[in-house]
């Protein structure tokens, strides 16, 4: 049944909720609504401004407690609750709070770095617990950041493009990678298993059988000249994607001079 009460002030009867609660009453509730306490409470620090400074200074921090128990209770009411997801909902309250988020944006940044700078050690040590009872969820977090992120990759791209120039074992893994997965692609297939499980060896055994090639072919050792992976046995006679899969196995593979493996094209050299 709906409570409601008469409020003397403002001569109105309201709803129950509409009523501070109340110890000394009979029915749980205070003498007058709401509105009419606040209103009262405004023109009181209007009248007597140095007594309400006086008043603020001695209870300074004296009912923060006591505060913190009534906004906690408050929020759990199921009727707060309700009022509050209805607001949150709207496209208005996210607008809001989106601005927000990017006013304070800076200002989050600068206190973050004064916290930590006054709380190194605290900071430190929950940051360690936390990483060893989130493991899972960091790294399922940092591998879609890497996937999806643009950032994360241009970041990778010039990772990648720095290396490659400064590291020539560097530059014929990721060239072999990219080699392996066009096979796939250009036979119909997807590539499911990881380059390394698919040319059947770790990699300096593949940078050194390809160098190797080089120096047989051509006589002298590799050294930085410009490549294309070239598949042995073509892969236009696979049919099927077993036989691609035998077909990138590092023993099918060789470096060429790019010009070489174009005039070679899908032959297989006797």
């Amino acid at each position: 049944m709906e409570v409601t009460k008469y409020c003397p002030k403002c001569h109105t009867r309201k709803n129950g909720t509409e009523f501070y609660k109340s110890k000394h009453t009979t029915d749980g509730l205070a003498g007058y609504c709401k509105e009419c306490v606040k209103k009262t409470a405004r023109e009181y620090v209007l009248a007597h401004p140095e007594r309400a400074r006086r008043y603020r200074e001695n209870s300074k921090g004296k009912y923060d407690e006591k505060r913190k128990e009534w906004a906690k209770e408050y929020r759990q009411r199921p009727e707060v609750k309700a009022k509050a997801k209805e607001r949150y909902a709207t496209d208005e309250y996210k607008q809001k709070a989106h601005e927000r988020y990017l006013k304070d944006k800076e200002n989050r940044k600068e206190y973050s770095r004064k916290y930590y700078a006054s709380h190194k050690e605290q900071a430190r040590k929950y940051s360690k617990k936390y990483r060893t009872e989130n493991a899972d969820k960091i790294r399922e977090k940092k591998s879609l950041y890497a996937r999806t992120s643009p950032v994360a990759k241009k970041q990778r791209y010039e990772y990648k493009k720095r290396r490659t120039e400064r590291d020539p074992v560097f530059a014929l893994k990721e060239r072999a990678r990219k080699t392996i997965a066009e096979s796939f692609l250009r036979r119909g297939y997807k590539k499911n298993s990881k380059s390394q499980e698919i040319i059947g060896c770790d990699w300096p055994t593949f940078t050194k059988h390809l160098f190797k090639t080089w120096e047989k072919r051509y006589g002298t050792v590799y050294a930085g000249e410009d490549y294309h992976i070239d598949h042995i046995i073509p892969l236009s006679e696979a049919k099927t994607e077993d036989e691609v899969i035998k077909l990138c196995h590092y023993t099918n593979l060789q470096l060429l001079k790019p010009s070489d493996n174009l005039s070679k094209s899908n032959k297989i050299e006797l």
